[in-house]
């Protein structure tokens, strides 16, 4: 569940510790963690809320509404459709991210593109620091 102002994931006692002010119920949001692979490796990413409905255009809200087996621990399969596709990441790495040793990468930026454009793309790394 997430805050219906802002997106971020709610607290156990369905407050938002970004707005904490806000008094509004929770909607569901997803929380998709993903295998991603290229020529070299592994690894794992984190797509938030508006990456995934930007990837499959449909909102947790909208599958749990018209879904009457669906739940918020269910994997909607509509998330299949990510499946075999190609895509560029731009990626969050913090230095929490590092010292802790936080498994998989949070994602901010996601482009779908065709795989024989793909092959011309040259890896980037943007650093934030919190």
């Amino acid at each position: 569940m997430g805050c219906n102002k802002c997106n971020k994931i709610i607290n156990e006692v369905q407050q938002c510790s970004n707005c904490p002010n806000n008094k509004v119920p929770p909607i569901p949001i997803y929380r998709v963690t993903v295998e991603v692979e290229d020529a070299t490796l592994v690894t794992t990413f984190v797509l938030f809320d508006r990456h995934v409905k930007k990837i499959i255009n449909v909102s947790a809200q909208h599958i749990l509404n018209n879904d009457k087996d669906a739940s918020q621990e269910m994997i909607p399969p509509i998330l299949n459709n990510m499946l075999g596709k190609t895509y560029i990441f731009k990626l969050r790495l913090t230095s929490y991210d590092t010292i802790k040793k936080v498994e998989g990468f949070t994602v901010i930026q996601i482009e779908e593109v065709q795989a024989t454009n793909f092959n011309n793309a040259q890896p980037q790394a943007v650093i934030l620091d919190e």
